[in-house]
């Protein structure tokens, strides 16, 4: 049975061990050790890294008991020298610590139990048993659990038999077991955890909130704490000086350049909006004037394929008129319509068509439109369209 250093000393950097076992896990090098202070992945925390020797600790896993280091390399001697990746064990401790006062206060203000909990390489994540999670709440929440950080409490960790849980109130009672290992925030909160913790809340840093989404019937809060804290502060700060230099405005100045910026647009997006109807309007004018017969065809470019739409619409407003149109775009695409009184099926050109260009489309013998993945062969396709409109005509 391995030793677990990490429970009696979270805060351990290196340590010597004794190898007592060495096996394959899926082609990769791993070793059993007497004593260890890598934190297996277990309960929502992820292992910790570090060197055995030589070697990288590349994962550590738990499998029945055991506890598996797994190498970057073979390690040939029998005794040690550990160290473990500190910055990475204390960021995991300080997320973790967090979180239990994080979800303490939840449960508190919000009467939201937590039912789920991973700490990520961003951000840790807690499930909450709620429908909802209003932007005042959360609030209120990061406001308690704050408190309680700058309190800077004692957190201690113990163990008890099961037996005696109920001398102790514990917000998330764990299964039954002989013993139950115990994580406390002093006057606030009592959990059944077998993670790494900080020894005073202080040492959390800042907890703030990041963002929240609905998984299923929970709400899914991120959150992050300590240097990750700062880090995301740093960078949302970074993006509002930015856009605020992008804007030659003062940060407090943002919302209402944005909001000159979206009023200016809308107006613009409208003039646009008008001036390409009455090109439209101009461009269908034009086409009327230049047919011979009732065909009208072309093969457009710059065009979207909603404005070709829209252009052969005007067209066939016309009497006696038929509008075969190809887009020439990334997509291409046919549109083809013809006016009320000539008896002509549209659908049926357009079936007739779209085999040259891999196409695929639809619509009724007055208007029709498909689109295809052969660029080279929409000039054929409207072509043939073209000629058999003739034909039929």
């Amino acid at each position: 049975m391995t030793e677990r250093l990490y429970f009696q000393d979270p805060y351990l950097k290196s340590f010597t061990a004794r190898v007592i076992g060495r096996l394959d896990v899926e082609g990769r090098p791993a070793v059993l050790l007497d004593r260890t202070a890598f934190y297996p992945t277990s309960g929502g925390q992820p292992h910790d890294t570090g060197r055995i020797g030589d070697a990288e600790v590349l994962e550590v896993l738990e499998d029945g008991g055991r506890i598996l280091h797994v190498l970057s390399s073979p390690v040939k001697e029998d005794e040690l020298l550990c160290e473990v990746d500190f910055k990475r064990r204390y960021d995991h401790m300080q997320q973790h610590t967090a979180q239990h006062i994080l979800s303490r206060a939840f449960e508190l203000l919000a009467h939201a139990d937590t039912v789920g909990f991973h700490l990520g390489k961003e951000t840790t994540t807690i499930d909450l048993s709620v429908r909802e999670l209003p932007q005042e709440t959360i609030l209120r929440v990061e406001e308690l659990a704050n408190a309680k950080v700058f309190e800077n409490r004692p957190v201690r960790t113990f163990v008890v038999p099961y037996e005696e849980l109920s001398k102790y109130n514990v917000r998330k009672p764990p299964e039954p077991r002989e013993w139950v290992r115990l994580v406390e925030v002093s006057g606030f909160d009592v959990c059944g955890c077998g993670g790494t913790h900080v020894r005073h809340t202080g040492e959390t840093g800042l907890i703030k909130v990041v963002g929240t989404e609905r998984v299923r019937s929970d709400v899914r809060v991120h959150m992050v704490s300590g240097k990750r804290a700062l880090r995301d502060f740093r960078q949302n700060l970074d993006l509002v000086h930015r856009c605020a230099a992008m804007l030659s405005a003062a940060p407090a100045d943002l919302p209402d350049a944005i909001a000159r910026i979206l009023r200016e647009n809308d107006e613009r997006f409208r003039t646009i909006s008008h001036m390409a109807e009455d090109l439209l309007q101009f461009r269908a004018r034009e086409y009327i004037q230049q047919k011979k017969g009732r065909l009208v065809s072309d093969l457009l470019q710059g065009y979207t394929v909603e404005q070709a739409r829209i252009l052969v619409q005007r067209i066939v407003q016309h009497p006696d008129t038929v509008a075969l149109f190809g887009v020439d775009s990334d997509r291409p695409s046919l549109i083809f319509a013809r006016s009320d009184d000539v008896d002509l099926d549209m659908l049926r050109l357009l079936q007739l068509a779209l085999p040259l260009i891999d196409g695929r489309g639809g619509g009724n013998p007055r208007f029709a439109q498909g689109g295809g993945k052969r660029q080279e062969g929409l000039k054929e396709a409207l072509q043939l369209a073209v000629s058999a409109a003739y034909a039929g005509s």
